[in-house]
């Protein structure tokens, strides 16, 4: 392990990194063996936690980080991305840049990795949608499948400056971890979540982080597994 990296990029505010950051070494130091695991970072942005992460773990991670820039409709996040992986001289972050839907999620599950990071990324999938509540349960059930360990970062229920508002319909007026609960069961998944807490994200208030481990992947997860799912997307990788 290096020391932490001290300063922030990106769209989001410094205590939403370095708290997302806390509670995700905290979790994999004290619950996931460490001699070598892989993470797929599902729409990383500017990279700040891929690298993070990377930095953080460079003796024992391959980091998968996934994003097209749509958010900024352009590259100019991964741009940011690279140049940082240059500035702390790191090796074991590959960049993929792709848009990914529930397909890809799917297309993960023959070859699935230790641990992968939907961190204000799941809600999106709604947009524009109208998904029912069995829908979203099915495409929350289809991306579990694609790790062993799954932290994700969802919206808040109730702030009115919360974005965007389709996941709503999935909550339909219950508790966070009981949405997901429900449905990882109503879909047959062994699982266990854990609630790691919380970031607030200025006027969107706060945002719930949970782990869910899916039971089912327990030391079944192939060591080779970054070289099958870079070479799987090997034209997308900058």
């Amino acid at each position: 392990m290096k020391n932490k990296i001290n300063k922030t990029w990106g769209y989001n505010i410094p205590e939403v990194y370095y708290g997302r950051f806390s509670m995700i070494t905290e979790f994999i130091n004290n619950n996931i063996p460490q001699e070598t695991f892989t993470i797929i970072d599902w729409g990383s942005d500017s990279g700040w936690t891929s690298v993070a992460l990377s930095n953080y773990y460079s003796d024992s991670s391959n980091v998968i980080s996934i994003d097209s820039g749509i958010m900024y409709n352009n590259t100019s996040c991964i741009d940011d991305h690279l140049r940082a992986i240059g500035e702390y001289k790191i090796k074991n972050n590959t960049v993929l840049k792709m848009t990914f839907t529930e397909q890809t999620w799917q297309d993960i599950h023959p070859c699935p990795v230790n641990i992968q990071l939907l961190l204000s990324i799941f809600h999106w999938t709604g947009t524009g949608r109208n998904l029912s509540v069995s829908q979203w349960d099915t495409a929350f059930s289809t991306i579990i499948k694609a790790a062993e360990y799954t932290f994700i970062e969802i919206p808040n229920r109730e702030n009115p400056n919360e974005s965007p508002h389709e996941i709503r319909n999935w909550y339909n007026d219950r508790d966070e971890y009981d949405v997901l609960k429900q449905a990882l069961d109503a879909n047959d998944i062994k699982n266990k979540i854990y609630y790691l807490g919380s970031t607030t994200h200025g006027k969107k208030g706060p945002r719930k982080t949970f782990v869910v481990h899916n039971l089912a992947l327990g030391n079944t997860i192939d060591n080779n597994v970054a070289d099958i799912v870079k070479t799987k997307y090997q034209e997308f990788i900058m």
